[in-house]
């Protein structure tokens, strides 16, 4: 049984992405305030190697940019403002790194997170793989493989996690040919 603090299990999707735009650190620390049991994060990696939030596999729907974002470096993810397309009070935020996320809800260890790795192998093949490697890695170094974190990792349907974050410390990769 998850260790719920609500009555009701309440996740914040996104972060507070009702009131804030999504995948952003205003969402995040909104969330944070509210109290939630869990908070929802999606992940992709720039063309550079850097692990961002974002939902889709493009900024344009949430940013004043267009393109893949794993066709756009860290400082071209930078540029882009994410905050306009909400509201205009929100203009200027940007698209945070998973460093400035893990940095936010360190402090957090009764929080469940759950965490969406977006970048696919059937769109992006090996790259895909690397993401899982380096977002998961990010965790470890993080400290969020201890027994105090609650953490559901959502992989692409050919990307296995095999373990947990709190058992021996342990994630192992797999790749799996596909069918």
């Amino acid at each position: 049984m998850l260790p719920y603090k609500n009555v009701i299990a309440v996740a914040a999707h996104r972060g507070n992405s009702r009131y804030f735009p999504e995948n952003t650190m205003a969402a995040f620390r909104s969330a944070l305030m509210l109290r939630p049991d869990m908070i929802e994060i999606d992940l992709h990696m720039t063309l550079d190697g850097q692990v961002i939030l974002m939902h889709d596999h493009c900024v344009n729907r949430t940013t004043d940019g267009r393109g893949l974002v794993r066709e756009k470096t860290l400082a071209e993810i930078k540029r882009l403002d994410a905050g306009g397309w909400k509201n205009e009070k929100f203009r200027g935020e940007r698209v945070p790194t998973f460093e400035e996320f893990l940095d936010l809800v360190i402090e957090a260890p009764d929080m469940l997170f759950n965490v969406e790795l977006k970048d696919y192998p059937a769109q992006s093949g090996a790259f895909a793989y690397r993401s899982a490697e380096v977002s998961i890695g990010m965790l470890r170094e993080a400290g969020f493989d201890a027994v105090d974190y609650n953490i559901d990792i959502s992989l692409p349907y050919n990307v296995i996690v095999e373990g947990d974050l709190r058992r021996e410390n342990a994630l192992n990769i797999k790749r799996l040919t596909e069918i």
